[in-house]
């Protein structure tokens, strides 16, 4: 399970901690994004099997407010 309070003030605690429920085949993506912060990687040096998995991981943590982009995303 991965832990986050994106919508959280820093002052202000209203929200509860959310979590997501992340398979084990992304456990060593995370633990290298949380040793990258506050650096930007890309997608591509996710350490999972199968470029769908490395897409499926940045959506969903992206969808969650979690992920950010090192630049903003134009909507087509």
């Amino acid at each position: 399970m991965l832990y986050y309070t994106t919508e959280n003030s820093r002052v202000y605690h209203k929200e509860e901690p959310k979590y997501l429920e992340i398979g084990p085949e992304y456990t060593d993506s995370i633990e290298f994004l949380l040793s990258s912060y506050p650096n930007h990687v890309s997608v591509d040096t996710l350490p999972c099997d199968a470029l769908e998995d490395k897409i499926s991981l940045a959506t969903i943590l992206f969808e969650k407010g979690i992920l950010t982009t090192k630049k903003p995303l134009v909507q087509v």
